[in-house]
């Protein structure tokens, strides 16, 4: 093919300059070039003998399974711009060498721009390797077949880059060698499963075993580094035929095997250390599927481009079916869940249902996982490996039936046949809703402190302590006559302590926390946070919490009331929907006038009110500080 060398020419005639009185034309010709060198220190060496040939760059020892990295100035040293298609490594390179930065560029006459070369020899001799610079700078050797050339004005995506027509283009090398020496090496070793003995070598494999279909299994990869120096892994690569599934026709393939999450290269580990890579297998049939993961490190037993390979095997398998619910409710088996659940409920689980269609299968493990529960419960299962599992908690120290706080609970449950294969989830959902008109549950989160919960009738905290108007832990184990009553006292831990009001009288409540012990009993952390919850009717009404700093703390939370009109003798006096109601107080009165005003002198000595009252209970907080230490009576 003929050569088309780009050039300038310059006439110069002698018929059209009026001072000259020469009679031939002279012809000046500027081609593209290019000039190779390498930094040294503040100077510059020339990689080539005259313009550009026996380019050579020489890195001498350089140690084993480390980069030693030499950049490369590439210079345009006329006027025309210097176009560079490509840079690349020979065919015949040893793999140990890499390039960095070598795109395709466009230099304008006078600049200089950069590339890095890099060896990482893996065994004790030298290595060889060339760099070949394609470009239209004349001083190369021309190749026979022309080239294109990027638009190097292009902005959009670099994969869709417009090209040249073929031209010219010539070829410029430079020959690369370097001796490799031990200086210490890393050492990987792989172990591909927790608890298995670790694989010297690249006989390693990640054998999944029998996987339902639908589900997904993992295998957790450990790479240690029992060498000397840093172990790199450049590049985790799954073989390219490896097996994958098109959820639908017009869909991207899945692949069978891939990471377990985002996998970003290099990985540095450091000598003696380790990294962990999860692999997952998800079977989309009933077949055996094997597959490949190709690790690219800088271990000199394994060199590129083979490196080392982790066999992958596992077989789809038709799962089990867990199937889960309610088996009773405080020992029925006939329940309402929204009406017989409540705190402290036995509530007890089954999954007798579940099954298997395999033949030779059945089901051999129960595996158990509470979900979620109230914040601040401490309700375990009794034995998550059971068919039948219920809960418990613990209280003053020992463990008790039953789910603990109000709330909601969600309970999993995944079965297992005797072959190993897993089942999908099966979630059992519930709530325990308060069933009296007043639910107020005291919670906190010192594990060895009491904390006390108190509700006293009326409102006035000067009733604190009263042995008929104040439910607490010495008085309350039995419903007082106003209907309130302590069903759970927790001395040692996190609660609950839990009062209740069946059938609600039209007067205030107004509900506390006293601290009143923590163990140790001087020192150490004595604080807690303790969160009180009411419910009306069952519906969360309001939740607080506060800091008690220390025992004798008191903490007057919330006041549960309804709305109030005006002063009354008895319902004649309220209007449509409300009753006259009597507000007790602890004031001890002869008469009248040991009362305050609005207030009267009852039968029983105390000062009490008549107040027409609503019949629906707010709850409302009273925003009052903690105090450092309870009422005095």
């Amino acid at each position: 093919m003929a050569r088309r060398p780009h050039f300038l020419i310059l006439m110069f005639l002698a018929a059209s300059l009026t001072n000259c009185n020469c009679d031939e034309v002279v012809v000046v010709q500027v081609a593209a070039r290019i000039q190779l060198s390498v930094p040294e220190g503040d100077q510059v060496s020339p990689l080539c003998e005259g313009d550009s040939t026996n380019c050579q760059l020489a890195y001498g020892e350089v140690p084993l399974a480390t980069w030693t990295e030499r950049v490369i100035n590439v210079k345009n040293p006329v006027n025309l711009n210097l176009e560079i298609a490509q840079i690349r490594l020979s065919d015949d390179s040893d793999p140990a060498f890499e390039l960095v930065g070598a795109d395709p560029r466009l230099i304008v006459g006078g600049l200089t721009e950069q590339f890095t070369v890099r060896v990482r020899p893996s065994v004790e001799s030298d290595v060889f390797g060339t760099v070949e610079v394609i470009s239209n700078a004349t001083n190369g050797e021309a190749l026979e077949e022309d080239c294109s050339y990027p638009d190097f004005a292009w902005q959009g995506d670099p994969d869709e880059v417009p090209m040249s027509p073929p031209k010219s283009c010539y070829i410029t090398r430079i020959k690369l060698v370097a001796s490799g020496v031990d200086l210490g090496v890393p050492q990987m070793v792989l172990i591909p499963m927790p608890g298995l003995q670790a694989a010297d070598g690249n006989n390693a494999a990640c054998d999944f075993g029998a996987v339902g279909q639908g589900d997904t299994a993992v295998c957790r990869i450990q790479i240690r580094n029992v060498g000397q120096r840093v172990l790199t892994l450049d590049d985790l690569l799954f073989d390219p035929n490896n097996p994958s599934t098109r959820p639908d026709p017009d869909s991207e393939p899945v692949p069978v095997f891939k990471f377990g999450g985002s996998v970003n290269t290099p990985i540095m580990i450091e000598a003696g250390a380790a990294a962990n890579l999860v692999v997952s297998f998800a079977p989309p049939g009933l077949n055996s599927y094997e597959g490949k993961l190709s690790l690219q490190t800088n271990d000199p037993r394994f060199p590129r481009p083979d490196g080392v390979e982790i066999d992958l095997r596992g077989i789809g398998h038709q799962a089990p079916i867990a199937r889960c619910g309610i088996y009773s409710v405080d020992g029925e088996t006939e329940f309402v869940p929204d009406e017989d659940i409540e705190p402290l409920s036995d509530v007890r689980l089954t999954g007798e249902e579940s099954e298997t269609e395999v033949q030779g299968a059945e089901i051999d493990r129960y595996e158990w996982t509470i979900l979620s529960a109230p914040d601040g419960s401490t309700a375990d299962l009794d034995d998550p490996g059971a068919i039948q599992p219920g809960f418990h908690f613990e209280n003053s120290g020992r463990m008790r039936a039953g789910v603990d706080l109000a709330g909601a609970y969600a309970v999993q449950l995944i079965v297992r046949d005797n072959f190993g294969v897993r089942s999908q989830p099966c979630i059992v959902e519930f709530e325990a809703i308060p069933q009296d008109a007043i639910a107020v549950q005291l919670i906190w989160d010192h594990p060895t402190s009491d904390a006390d919960v108190h509700m006293l009738r009326g409102g006035d905290s000067r009733v604190y302590r009263d042995t008929n108007l104040d439910c607490f832990y010495r008085n309350c184990r039995e419903q007082l006559d106003w209907g309130a009553q302590l069903d759970i006292d927790d001395v040692n831990g996190y609660g609950p302590e839990n009062i209740t009001v069946d059938q609600p009288n039209r007067f205030d409540y107004l509900v506390g926390a006293h601290y009143f012990t923590a163990r140790p009993t001087n020192g150490g952390v004595r604080e807690t946070i303790a969160t009180l919850r009411v419910y009306l009717y069952g519906l969360l009404s309001c939740e607080v919490d506060a800091l008690m700093q220390d025992t004798g703390a008191w903490w007057e939370a919330v006041l549960i009331t309804t709305e109030k009109g005006g002063l009354c003798n008895d319902d004649t006096d309220c209007r449509n929907g409300q009753t006259c109601a009597v507000d007790t107080t602890a004031l001890v009165c002869n008469g009248d006038q040991d009362c305050p005003a609005d207030y009267a002198c009852s039968v029983d000595g105390v000062c009490e009110q008549r107040l027409c009252r609503g019949s629906r209970f707010i709850c409302q907080p009273t925003q009052r500080p903690v105090d450092p230490i309870p009422p005095q009576n």
